[in-house]
């Protein structure tokens, strides 16, 4: 009987259970999920959320026009990568800048101008009713990918989105 223990205390297991492996495996899970949020670009992280904001300003721009009781707008007031999107009360017909939203980490930023009438109703320059949907466009560009977000103003109810 002491012979069988020592034969088997003497024979050492190669190799890793699969315990050992298991471990490993998720270890280097872990390690490669944190460095692949590292290698993204922010942007790509934030779009949606800059979208959000400059969604907000123009909510902001129907709200103040609706409580003021003056046309107030929405304008691309520099295009391209870092835009900014300005919000203007135009009591008179001219139109001054209250607020902005500028779009970050290289986001590009694009879209015409709208304006809001004292019932909210989207309209034009002139104070005419739109005749299409208003959009303005944030899009940001990692490699060969490009994520786009839209932000839309209908144009007979005046409803205020983002889209993917």
């Amino acid at each position: 009987m002491s012979q069988i223990r020592r034969s088997t205390r003497g024979h050492r297991a190669r190799g890793f259970a699969l315990l050992e492996v298991v471990f490993a495996l998720v270890i280097v899970g872990v390690l490669v999920r944190y460095a692949t949020i590292k290698w993204t670009n922010p942007v790509l992280l934030t779009l949606a959320m800059q979208a959000q904001g400059a969604a907000e300003l123009v909510r902001r721009a129907q709200a103040e026009a609706m409580v003021r009781g003056q046309r107030m707008g929405a304008s691309v007031t520099t295009a391209g990568a870092d835009g900014v999107l300005t919000l203007m009360a135009c009591p008179g017909g001219t139109c001054t800048a209250e607020a902005s939203f500028a779009a970050q980490q290289g986001a590009s930023l694009t879209g015409a101008a709208v304006y809001f009438n004292s019932r909210g109703t989207p309209v034009d320059s002139a104070g005419a009713a739109l005749a299409a949907t208003s959009t303005f466009t944030l899009a940001a560009t990692e490699g060969a990918t490009t994520i786009t977000r839209v932000l839309s103003v209908d144009a007979l109810s005046g409803r205020v989105s983002v889209a993917p």
